[in-house]
């Protein structure tokens, strides 16, 4: 959304990545989404091809980029990233052809190089803060002295000044942020358009409370660490990739800079114990590529100094490719579950099924930042309530604050998930997936149930099923309407379920009611409760008559107080 809108991203700013997000949404495929994602899948390609040179450069065989580029490709980590629209498959970019161009350097001796490799440094830190990492390594690979029959570097410290210009003229992409931070401000509301603001944001400052106090810091364990570092390339390749890091292949330089790349990364994670901490060591994950690459090269290397035939010597190479390949292969169709997205259309689901709820123009709807990101996007590139306003509150006392004042103002509110105290606060109901917040209705007396009692004292008035088709699937809305009759003393969880024609469950949803949010004791005397629930039916179910059912239940013990047949619904031929 931030691409689309030409806005200020969160802390840095990502004042690149925004730019280029934008020129990609005015690409003529796809949606928005789609767009923008299609940045991050040609960065990853970009660092493939990038990793690819990189490690053909450090061994002088072809063969050994391609096994690098190959592991990459499929370690679930990076595969996640190239398929979504996030930063991190362009800081990869910009990483590895850093590296790339150090090696060059080193090869050729070319000052060109450097200058190159000293823009691509500005690039990323106009992008992503964390290619500092590569400044101990590059200073090494600078600092160390040329190796007898290399061939003369020229002196670089001469052409300090052009070095420093390629640098610097990349930076000059922060001042997108002020010129637009005028305009439209953050996505999250933090940047204010001031000098002390700007670089505020840019510096990411409140962002240090991750190293420092993180309230909400993770805590792994080394095992946790070599697991995910496993879980990247597989058993052997996990092996393969550490002892190839330790050796230094043709270009020493370029190796010292990715092995303290490496080294660095797997620091920084120790101490940013963040959720996402994967991320971060996404150029831990690129060394550890190049480093199947670099052990193939010595490998193969040794079998050419084995005294034997040249037909053997290239079999023993073909079939160490081929394991490490087939390693490779391996882990790529362990990762595939997981990478594969294109039937997870979950989050769209529920932000057309929100902004499809009956709600009054100009409703608000309040919840937390990420979630109010998915309506604005819809609701700004398909033209979905365009009306309706979004407030993002990601702490409890700002959401309190916000549902008090848009009480105040319009009389009711919408949220997108419950909060403790809600309930016995206000009185509640669902429209659609979302929490309709309006002031408790004083109690009533001598009722009469005019649909079903299936508890003492708790009426289902009205109830409907709904089939209806998103792009994610076939799914069966069901609304119900409820009537306390008097207080009710017991926790009621409801089951809703679809049955097929044998009796077979083929799709559940148990909550308690309104989303989990308002439980049956908090209800008074008297009070209608709109509640709804949305069954996704699975794409293999056949077409056919399938029945929705209610089951009400003790959350405690499990048992069954009771049960109603809610209706029939026909899915339509042809499936999802």
């Amino acid at each position: 959304l931030v691409c689309y809108r030409l806005g200020v991203a969160h802390p840095t700013g990502y004042p690149l990545y925004t730019l280029l997000g934008w020129l990609f949404t005015r690409l003529p495929i796809g949606d928005v989404a789609y767009r923008v994602n299609l940045l991050s899948a040609v960065c990853a390609a970009g660092a493939l091809a990038g990793l690819f040179v990189l490690v053909r450069e450090l061994t002088g065989r072809p063969l050994a980029g391609l096994l690098s580029a190959l592991a990459l490709a499929v370690s679930p980590v990076f595969w996640s990233q190239a398929t979504i629209a996030e930063v991190y498959a362009l800081h990869l970019c910009l990483t590895v052809w850093l590296l790339a161009a150090l090696t060059r350097w080193e090869e050729t001796g070319a000052e060109r190089w450097l200058i190159i490799a000293a823009g691509l440094l500005g690039a990323g830190l106009a992008h992503h803060r964390t290619i500092v990492f590569l400044l101990p390594g590059l200073a090494l690979a600078l600092a160390l002295p040329a190796r007898e029959g290399e061939p003369r570097r020229p002196r670089w410290r001469c052409s300090w000044w052009k070095m420093a210009l390629a640098c610097a003229l990349p930076l000059l992409f922060y001042a997108y942020v002020p010129l637009v931070g005028a305009r439209a401000g953050s996505l999250d509301g933090t940047y204010r358009n001031t000098w002390e603001g700007f670089w505020r944001h840019v510096l990411a400052l409140d962002y240090s409370a991750f190293l420092t106090g993180n309230p909400l810091a993770q805590s792994r364990t080394a095992g946790d660490y070599l697991r995910l570092w496993l879980e990247q390339f597989g058993p052997l390749g996990g092996v393969v990739s550490v002892l190839g890091l330790m050796g230094s292949g043709r270009r020493p330089r370029a190796a010292w800079a990715l092995r303290l790349t490496w080294l660095i990364c797997l620091a920084f994670a120790a101490l940013y114990r963040v959720a996402d901490v994967e991320v971060f060591l996404l150029p831990a994950f690129l060394a550890g590529a190049a480093g199947i690459g670099l052990a193939f090269d010595w490998l193969a290397h040794r079998v050419g100094a084995v005294p034997a035939s040249g037909a053997l010597r290239s079999t023993v190479r073909v079939l160490l490719a081929l394991v490490l390949a087939g390693q490779a292969f391996w882990a790529g169709v362990q990762a595939y579950p997981q990478a594969d997205r294109s039937d997870d259309w979950e989050v769209h689901d529920w932000a057309v099924q929100a902004l499809s709820a009956p709600m009054p123009p100009d409703a608000v709807v309040i919840g937390i930042l990420g979630e109010m990101t998915v309506l604005r996007y819809y609701q700004e590139t398909q033209g979905l309530r365009p009306d309706i306003r979004t407030i993002a509150a990601d702490q409890e006392p700002a959401r309190w604050e916000a549902i008090e004042g848009t009480l105040g103002e319009t009389g009711e509110a919408y949220l997108t998930r419950g909060m403790a105290g809600l309930a016995e606060r206000y009185h509640l109901d669902a429209a659609g997936p979302l929490i309709r917040v309006r002031p408790k209705p004083a109690p009533a007396e001598n009722l009469t149930c005019a649909g079903v009692e299936l508890l003492p004292g708790l009426c289902l008035q009205k109830w409907g099923v709904a089939l209806r088709r998103l792009p994610g699937g076939w799914h069966a809305g069901i609304s119900l309407e409820w009537l306390a009759l008097r207080v009710l003393d017991r926790d009621v969880r409801l089951s809703l379920r679809l049955l097929a024609g044998d009796g077979s469950t083929v799709a559940q949803h148990d909550r308690r009611p309104v989303h989990e949010a308002y439980p049956t004791t908090a209800w008074a005397a008297g009070e209608t409760v709109s509640d709804w629930h949305d069954l996704r039916v699975p794409p293999a179910a056949p077409p056919g008559t399938y029945e929705a059912i209610i089951i009400l239940y003790d959350p405690a013990s499990g048992q069954e107080w009771a049960r109603w047949n809610l209706g029939r619904v026909e899915l339509p031929a042809g499936g999802v």
